[in-house]
């Protein structure tokens, strides 16, 4: 297979894009749309369906086609797996890490076979299609815990001024100690000054 690819999660979700050709092979692919499905089957008509390579997100929405494949794995169950394919861009999107999403960039003769699957089907519309642009993966926040309130559950918190104090008294401390050394070199030019007076 052509596929050059270093994503380990898009080898995981399109697993006819993992191992050698004989060990994987791509038997059938379907989309949908509201008033029937369009299936394909056979080697010549699945023919670059398994070829790719990876690509950046298309900057916006546009219309798109839910793909369904079975992958026939010798010794195994058929692996069935749904993706996107969205034509005026040429590429597949599929679930990454993170919530994030990876996309491959077909080849024409991918193109080719999506394209004459998705022949005479409605896309679903561009507004819908998420994953492109620049959208960065949103970190998911597990629990929420609030700062403590001054006061609240008999003194269960520190108000936030007395966080204060320690470094105020700090920069106290270094105020004094640079005053005092300035008047300790004052005292001394004094007394060395009067020295040659007299």
């Amino acid at each position: 297979m052509r596929l050059l690819t270093s994503l380990p999660v898009a080898v995981a979700a399109l697993a006819l894009f993992a191992g050698p050709a004989d060990a994987k092979e791509l038997t059938a692919a379907r989309a949908c749309d509201d008033d029937g499905c369009n299936t394909i089957k056979g080697a010549a008509a699945l023919r670059g369906m398994d070829e790719g390579t990876p690509t950046s997100a298309p900057d916006r929405g546009a219309p798109f086609y839910r793909v369904h494949t079975t992958v026939k794995v010798p010794g195994e169950k058929d692996f069935h797996n749904t993706f996107v394919y969205v034509p005026s861009a040429g590429a597949l999107r599929f679930p990454g890490q993170y919530d994030a999403y990876e996309w491959l960039a077909v080849t024409p003769r991918g193109r080719r076979a999506f394209d004459r699957l998705v022949r005479g089907l409605e896309p679903l519309p561009a507004v819908r299609l998420k994953g492109v642009g620049a959208e960065e993966p949103v970190a998911k926040v597990d629990e929420v815990v609030p700062a403590p309130v001054a006061g609240a559950g008999g003194g269960g918190g520190l108000p936030s001024t007395l966080l204060l104090i320690p470094g105020a008294i700090a920069l106290g401390v270094a105020g004094w100690a640079v005053t005092k050394s300035r008047r300790r070199r004052t005292a001394a030019h004094g007394a060395i000054a009067r020295e040659r007076v007299s």
